[in-house]
Parts: structure tokens; C-alpha cells; sequence
């Protein structure tokens, strides 16, 4: 393992510290949409104390529309807060990984020059993958930062929507004062 990371060369440290910040993001995340889908859950099982909540922020028209708005604001942002720092980690890390590789061919060629001996394929090749590790590890962090990156905006997505449509629910109910009805609908 140490042979890799000195064979990344200087750009070995940034991507660590890249690889170290994504994983603790990747974690926080995690734990922050499992918290929030299993509150949607528990609200949806529970429907009737959500109509009773949303009854004790409705004392003015139009209060319990407001509060709820505020409070999926609210939430969104705490879902998305550090989401867009995943995306640049992964968009940054193969150009740190790319500036190690063209200055490990910068290296090698300077070498070369200074190298009374003839040029050879082993010689060449020798610098050529040594140059390449710090592309190899910066593609290796951006590509699951990415991903996971991706995979967190969809479930953002999907369950905004599913709180929309719960709220929604609730407020029917609050209204009309009768459940909502899916087949009716």
C-alpha cells in the first residue's frame, strides 16, 4: 500500500484527504435520508396524528399550508446541505489525478534527459506507469463519489415528493374533514 501512495507521488496527500472528506459525507448522508425515511414511514403510518399536528398550526387560514411548506423547506435543505461538496470531490479528483501524472511525466522525461544511457521501451514504460497511479486514484475516488452523489439526488427527489404527497393528504383531511381517497380521486 505505502508502494502505491509514494508512486502517486505528490498528489498522493490531496486525494487521501479527497477519499477522506467523501467517505465522511457518504456516511452523514446515509445516515441523514435513512433518519428522514423512516420518519416518512412512521408518518405514514400514523396519518392521524399527522392531521392532528397539522390541526395545531392551523389557527389562521391558510397557517397549516404555510407551516407545512417551512417545514419541507426546512428538511430539504438539511438533506441537500454538503450533497454539492460530493459532487466536486468527484469532479476534482481526476484533475488532481491528471496534474500528478503530468508532472510525473515531466519527472521521467527531465530524468530521461539528464540520463547518460540509451532510451529504452523498459525505461520509458517505467516512468510512463508511475505516472499514471495518480490518474488511476483520482478516477478510483470520483467515480463512487459520483454515483453516490447521483443516488442521493434521486432518493432527495423521491422522498420530497413522498412528503408532498402526505402533506397533501393531511391537509385534505384537515380540510375536508374526511381521509383521502385514492380511488375516488
Amino acid at each position: 500500500m505505502s508502494h502505491w501512495f509514494s508512486a502517486i507521488g505528490f498528489t498522493a496527500w490531496p486525494l487521501l484527504i479527497m477519499s477522506i472528506i467523501a467517505l465522511a459525507l457518504i456516511i452523514e448522508k446515509c445516515m441523514c435520508y435513512g433518519a428522514a425515511i423512516y420518519h416518512y414511514q412512521c408518518a405514514r403510518k400514523n396519518a392521524g396524528s399527522l392531521v392532528t399536528q397539522l390541526s395545531q398550526h392551523n389557527q389562521l387560514a391558510g397557517q397549516a399550508q404555510a407551516w407545512t411548506e417551512l417545514w419541507l423547506q426546512g428538511s430539504q435543505i438539511k438533506w441537500l446541505k454538503r450533497l454539492p461538496l460530493l459532487n466536486l470531490i468527484g469532479s476534482l479528483a481526476p484533475m488532481v489525478g491528471l496534474l500528478g501524472t503530468v508532472w510525473g511525466l515531466v519527472v521521467m522525461f527531465q530524468n530521461l534527459a539528464a540520463s547518460q544511457q540509451a532510451v529504452t521501451p523498459a525505461l520509458l514504460a517505467d516512468g510512463l506507469w508511475q505516472a499514471m497511479y495518480s490518474t488511476m486514484a483520482g478516477l478510483c475516488l470520483a467515480l463512487p463519489c459520483l454515483l453516490v452523489s447521483g443516488v442521493f439526488t434521486a432518493v432527495h427527489g423521491r422522498l420530497t415528493n413522498s412528503y408532498v404527497q402526505l402533506y397533501n393528504q393531511a391537509h385534505y383531511q384537515l380540510t375536508y374533514q374526511e381521509p383521502f381517497n385514492v380511488t375516488s380521486a
